[in-house]
């Protein structure tokens, strides 16, 4: 029997989960199918309603960030790359920072 190990979830407004598996795959649920948004993440956040980013890296070790819409999962948009530090407004209330 294979297990399978979720490191990290998130539900969003309309109950779709976001979840990272153990071969740090990002997917989506949204109580019916599961549908793969990407493969080597390394983080991911959610604005709670449809937006994801996520951060994965290239073969030399330089980070990407990664914007996509639930209802738009083929067209992820590149936010960011080679970067040392991605904020989020997650940091901004950890830190409490405003």
């Amino acid at each position: 029997m294979q297990r399978k190990f979720f490191l990290g979830f998130k539900i969003v407004d309309d109950g779709t989960v976001i979840y990272e598996k153990n071969n740090n795959a990002l997917y989506c649920f949204d109580g019916k199918d599961s549908i793969q948004i990407a493969e080597n993440i390394d983080y991911f956040w959610t604005d709670g309603m449809e937006k994801v980013v996520y951060e994965t890296s290239d073969d030399f070790g330089n980070r990407i960030a990664y914007g996509v819409k639930l209802s738009d999962l083929e067209n992820p948009i590149m936010l960011a790359s080679d970067y040392t530090v991605f904020y989020t407004p997650d940091d901004f209330e950890k830190y409490d920072v405003y």
